[in-house]
């Protein structure tokens, strides 16, 4: 439910009847579930990437201050996005520090063009 008004945003620039919201509303083990069901995904480096790491379901990670070299899914299947910056990554693995950075840089990076692609190379062909 955190992530409320970032999930208002993304649906409101997708048609309406291809959006199934379900932030705040799911378990774990049911968003597992969904994860599970779906063509593809798509997130950043957060909870659900992980989640989704332990499905079969083809995934693009987007990562901007963290190293996908330590904590991307590992497994046939994942496509990382990432473009570090100069001082990328900024966020300690070990301590779980982020270094404070007002540009995002990192993420400003990624092109949708790229995430795109990636993610249409993943869909399954009718």
């Amino acid at each position: 439910a955190g992530d409320r008004a970032e999930a208002d945003a993304v649906r409101a620039a997708l048609p309406s009847h291809t959006v199934l919201d379900l932030v705040g509303a799911t378990s774990v083990g049911a968003a597992h579930g969904v994860l599970d069901a779906a063509q593809a995904f798509v997130t950043h480096d957060a909870g659900l990437l992980h989640v989704a790491g332990a499905t079969r379901v083809p995934l693009v990670a987007l990562f901007g201050p963290t190293d996908p070299r330590v904590v991307a899914p590992r497994r046939p299947g994942v496509h990382v996005c990432w473009r570090p910056a100069r001082a990328t990554p900024c966020h300690d693995e070990r301590t779980g520090r982020l270094t404070p950075c007002a540009a995002h840089c990192c993420m400003a990076r990624l092109e949708v063009d790229e995430v795109l692609a990636a993610l249409l190379a993943r869909l399954p062909t009718a």
